[in-house]
């Protein structure tokens, strides 16, 4: 951890990789409908990134992935030109989030990342019956909100981040990592492969690289079925971490 403290997390490298220039580290993680996680599996797949190495920590559930016949650890990374997805189906418990919001920050900063870019959804009430789902980006400086406006997108102005997501943003802010948050309208209790599209599509304006989303969509419902136990779980995790406030404007702002 940058704090001088020895890491809780324990890197595993099955080969040597380097990121081209710009580089971004595409962060799934578990949290609002599951947008992090079904998104990074989709680049996974539609990029055909390669599986370069794998993070463990005793501060992790007791899981371990088995793909292909062979064992790895709960959190796995990709890369595939300059590309590193940071990809995971489970959360330390919420006392070691902090910790591993730190240590992304070190891996990113290992690697030259230029861009750490995560995708998570806000909690819609309506949302059975939106046709067009919003997305909303946020960065750590006014340089990269005013670039992001000129792509199009809609900036976030007002309200609050909560959970991984907020500790990632204020983590890099802090130091002086250009970071961006991606949020997407979507289900509070179900996984949202549409939403996960969405999110994918500004993805894809940020990367400038075009990403076939077509299967999330087609296949909606089988992912929210394939999904539906993760999501459950990371529910309890959300309760405790007050999500939902997203859109509750600060009182000052």
């Amino acid at each position: 951890m940058s704090s001088g403290e020895p890491s809780r997390y324990i890197v595993d490298k099955y080969v040597d990789f380097a990121l081209e220039k710009p580089s971004y580290m595409v962060l799934g993680i578990p949290d609002t409908g599951l947008i992090g996680v079904i998104s990074t599996a989709h680049l996974i797949k539609k990029l055909s990134l390669r599986e370069v190495a794998g993070v463990d920590s005793s501060v992790f559930p007791p899981v371990a992935i088995v793909s292909g016949g062979r064992i790895r650890p709960p959190m796995r990374i990709f890369h595939g030109g300059n590309l590193m997805v940071v990809h995971t189906e489970v959360l330390p418990d919420v006392r070691f989030i902090g910790d591993l919001i730190s240590f992304i920050g070190d891996l990113a900063k290992s690697y030259g990342v230029d861009y750490i870019v995560s995708m998570t959804g806000i909690p819609a009430s309506n949302r059975l019956e939106l046709k067009d789902l919003k997305s909303y980006v946020i960065s750590t400086s006014e340089e990269l909100n005013n670039r992001l406006a000129g792509y199009g997108l809609t900036l976030f102005s007002n309200g609050y981040l909560i959970g991984p997501n907020a500790l990632l943003m204020k983590e890099a802010s802090r130091r002086g990592i250009n970071a961006i948050a991606i949020l997407t309208e979507s289900f509070a209790e179900f996984p949202d492969p549409e939403a996960s599209a969405r999110s994918i599509e500004v993805l894809s304006r940020i990367i400038d690289r075009n990403i076939d989303v077509k299967e999330l969509i087609e296949e909606g419902e089988l992912i929210r079925l394939r999904t539906k136990e993760h999501m459950r779980r990371v529910l309890k995790d959300m309760a405790s971490m007050k999500k939902g406030l997203e859109h509750t404007p600060p009182i000052y702002t």
